[in-house]
């Protein structure tokens, strides 16, 4: 069962370079997910667009961005440095 009716906050660290991840395995009910880069990255963070049959990647600003999705565990991401990442809420 999902958990609802609470912010939760996370974070996600890609380990390797080209190889995509989940945010969370997490079951979320939410309305939005912010990420934000962490400051302590030299790279960028990349969110994974699976509209895009060529799997385009989509920059996320440093200064964060909101998604409107209902859940957290549904956001790949990828990063141009290994092991890092992201902070995230869902609300």
């Amino acid at each position: 069962m999902a958990e609802t009716g609470q912010v939760f906050v996370d974070s996600a660290t890609v380990t390797t370079v080209g190889t995509p991840a989940f945010i969370t395995t997490r079951d979320v009910t939410c309305n939005s997910v912010y990420l934000l880069p962490k400051s302590s990255n030299t790279g960028d963070v990349l969110l994974v667009d699976f509209t895009d049959p060529t799997t385009k990647n989509i920059l996320i600003p440093k200064a964060g961005m909101t998604l409107p999705i209902s859940n957290p565990a549904l956001i790949k991401i990828d990063v141009t440095v290994n092991g890092e990442g992201l902070d995230w809420v869902a609300v």
